[in-house]
């Protein structure tokens, strides 16, 4: 599967940091949620019984397109398990039974509950640390937290739990580690922003496009912690490509920071190269050796996922035919024609034509 990269995941983090005082092994909180939405009203965790606790947004596209997915789980475990959407951080709760009503009671197929006041996020989200939304807890039949994490994930865990094979303390220790790592990436955030202020102030107060692109690279030369000097890259690559209209000096931005993307998986290989290749900003000035190199790291980072396995084809495919191009153009008389057949054989491969 295609290693996306966290922004594709989770919606923008809408939550300041959060002590992390509440973890897997520990009671669940109580339930504090006000206007249900659909389902029965659920008061309390019983004892003996599963549930999975998720929150979401209207506004969160990662939430919305994980419904299907929970309707499935749900369905799957219909007898064994209970999910419960609880919406928070909404811009304007008042419009969220509306948005029910119009799209999400068709796709969520369990039950989803308001939050009373802030206080799921407050008693919930906040003591466990977690900034960003969609986000699940599995409580176990004795009413443990037992899992947290994306709900993308939460089939193993949730399989085993019902299984009653759950390693509870393996998961607190999995999770203890996780949130070590993260405290430890906040802080080398928050040292960053310190150490680049003035650079970080210069982006922030940019007049233009122009000044904006100046300052990230002048942010990425100070050679930040990965995610944030990711963050600034796109800003980087689609402020030059499709804010400026300068293509090439996207392209001459990935050829400068290409040990960056080497190192941030295949869903960040996967989308530069596959804009490069395929968005008509970059006709004629596209650099198929550079989109070749990455969609290759991408394919050796992730070689099970069909989109990036195609999409390196295609790269080499367009590179083929560019090099025999070149080729015709510079061959003798005698070997044209040759060379002429096997261009004509890469063309119809790609619908290619002069």
């Amino acid at each position: 599967m295609l290693a996306l990269a966290p922004a594709l995941l989770a919606c923008a983090i809408v939550a300041p940091v959060f002590a992390d005082d509440l973890t897997v092994g520990d009671p669940a909180p109580p339930l504090a949620l006000g206007a249900w939405l659909k389902g029965e009203p659920i008061d309390t965790f019983e004892k003996g019984n599963v549930y999975v606790v998720e929150f979401w947004a209207t506004w969160c596209g990662p939430c919305i397109g994980g419904m299907p997915h929970l309707s499935e789980l749900q369905r799957r475990y219909e007898d064994e398990v209970t999910i419960i959407g609880v919406n928070i951080w909404e811009r304007e709760p008042a419009a969220v039974p509306a948005w029910m009503e119009r799209e999400g009671d068709a796709l969520m197929d369990y039950a989803v509950a308001m939050q009373e006041g802030t206080r799921m996020a407050e008693t919930w989200m906040e003591p466990a640390g977690e900034r960003g939304i969609p986000a699940s807890f599995i409580v176990d039949r004795d009413s443990t937290i037992a899992w947290i994490g994306h709900p993308g994930s939460l089939d193993e865990p949730l399989a085993s739990v019902v299984a009653g094979t759950w390693d509870i303390e393996a998961a607190r220790s999995e999770r203890e580690r996780e949130r070590a790592i993260e405290r430890e990436r906040r802080a080398a955030e928050e040292r960053f922003r310190e150490r680049a202020s003035d650079e970080l102030a210069a982006y922030r107060d940019a007049g233009s496009q122009e000044e904006r692109v100046d300052a990230v690279d002048a942010i990425l030369a100070l050679d930040p912690p990965q995610e944030v000097a990711l963050r600034y890259f796109d800003q980087g690559f689609t402020g030059s490509a499709f804010g400026l209209q300068d293509p090439g000096r996207a392209i001459r931005f990935v050829r400068a920071h290409k040990d960056l993307l080497r190192d941030s998986g295949a869903g960040y290989l996967f989308r530069y190269a596959s804009m490069m290749l395929d968005i008509d900003v970059f006709d004629g000035v596209r650099d198929l050796g550079l989109i070749v190199e990455l969609a290759e790291r991408a394919y050796e980072l992730d070689n099970d996922d069909p989109a990036v396995s195609s999409l390196c084809a295609r790269a080499h495919m367009e590179r083929a035919v560019a090099l025999q191009r070149e080729a015709v153009k510079h061959a003798s008389d005698a070997e044209r024609a040759g060379m002429r057949e096997a261009l004509s054989r890469y063309e119809s491969a790609t619908g290619a034509s002069d």
